[in-house]
C-alpha cells in the first residue's frame, strides 16, 4: 500500500525539481517561481509557473498546457505513468512501503 501522503511529504515539488536540474533554471522569491518550461523545453521564461505552498506547476503554452504535482512532473519528464512516477519518487527520496497490518 503506498501512503502518498509521506511520499508528498518527502518528495515535494521543490525537491523534485532540484532533482531534474530544474529549481536552478527558475527566478523569483518566495513560493512561486517562474521560467521556461522543462517538459517541452519552451523558451518563453514565464511559461512554467511553481507555487511551492500548494505544491503544484502549470505550463501555459499553448504547445504544453500542462499541469500537476510532483508525481505529475515526473510522469510528464519522464514519459511514465504516475503509478509508475510514484515508484520512482520512492526509490529517489528513500521512501520506504507502507504495509498492510
Amino acid at each position: 500500500m503506498l501512503d502518498y501522503k509521506s511520499i508528498k511529504q518527502r518528495a515535494t515539488l521543490e525537491n523534485v525539481l532540484q532533482h531534474y536540474g530544474v529549481l536552478q533554471t527558475l527566478t523569483g522569491r518566495g513560493p512561486i517561481r517562474r521560467g521556461c518550461c522543462p517538459l517541452h523545453r519552451g523558451s518563453n521564461p514565464g511559461q512554467f509557473v511553481a507555487d511551492f505552498n500548494k505544491q503544484l506547476w502549470r505550463c501555459f503554452s499553448p504547445e504544453c498546457n500542462r499541469e500537476g504535482d510532483a508525481i505529475a512532473f515526473v510522469a510528464e519528464r519522464e514519459q511514465i505513468t504516475a503509478a509508475a512516477a510514484t515508484r520512482l519518487l520512492m526509490k529517489l527520496f528513500s521512501i520506504p512501503t507502507t504495509r498492510r497490518p
